[in-house]
């Protein structure tokens, strides 16, 4: 079949590439104008792989001078490894990598399985004033349990976030309570939120753990649960 030819403009890190081979990425990325061969097929172990976006658009993967460029996420998630950008040594990092930097966060996993689940939120304030943009909410505010789960198939060494109360409902008398397990073994449970609790940071070893689920529940039914909060929830490499 006739390889389609078109042209494209390579941006940074939107469109970073790894040769097949994987070799590291050294040199300063660039912006140039080049024509590739596309409509290249990739296969593991006889499996087509389709490669997607972080927003699951189709990836190509092409032909430029001979060599073929894969995108870098196509091989992480073949290989059911991390993949982290870092954006000041403009270095990829596949696999395992000390950093403080989250190479995922929460909300931007796909659910496996969920009761309610979680949504995400714009901004939250907590009971003490501190403000967040990365927030996660319960998704129905009348359930009195909440749950989702996650493949993360052995991707992550830990879990870090913190377990607020909103600013709003500061004086509440409801109890919430999060519990954190690693297929399906209990390696967390957070101390009651309520009234009076400062912010509750939890920073859990997920290392090796295939299914991470997470539950938050509460001491009161067919109440309106909108005032606990996970915020800067993410998962570290």
């Amino acid at each position: 079949m006739k390889l389609k030819i078109k042209s494209f403009v390579l941006g940074v890190i939107v469109t970073l590439l790894v040769i097949a081979a994987i070799q590291p990425i050294i040199a300063e990325v660039t912006r140039k104008q080049i024509t590739v061969d596309t409509g290249v097929n990739i296969y593991l172990n006889d499996i087509k792989l389709n490669p997607k976006d972080p927003n699951g658009n189709p990836v190509d993967v092409f032909i430029y001078n001979g060599t073929t460029y894969v995108p870098v996420r196509a091989i992480s998630e073949a290989l059911n490894v991390a993949v982290f950008w870092d954006g000041k040594t403009r270095s990829v990092y596949l696999g395992k990598h000390d950093t403080d930097v989250p190479s995922v966060m929460l909300y931007d996993l796909d659910y496996f399985k969920k009761d309610v689940g979680f949504v995400k939120e714009k901004s939250v304030m907590d009971n003490i004033g501190n403000s967040y943009i990365n927030v996660l909410k319960v998704s129905h505010r009348f359930s009195d349990y909440t749950m989702e789960e996650y493949l993360i198939n052995g991707k992550y060494r830990r879990l870090k976030g913190r377990f607020i109360l909103d600013y709003k409902t500061r004086n509440t008398e409801e109890k919430a309570q999060i519990l954190i397990y690693g297929d399906d073994r209990l390696i967390y449970t957070s101390p009651q939120m309520t009234s009076g609790t400062f912010p509750i940071d939890f920073d859990i070893d997920i290392d090796g753990v295939i299914r991470l689920k997470i539950e938050m529940i509460y001491n009161y039914k067919m109440i309106a649960h909108d005032n606990f909060y996970l915020v800067n929830c993410g998962l570290y490499q």
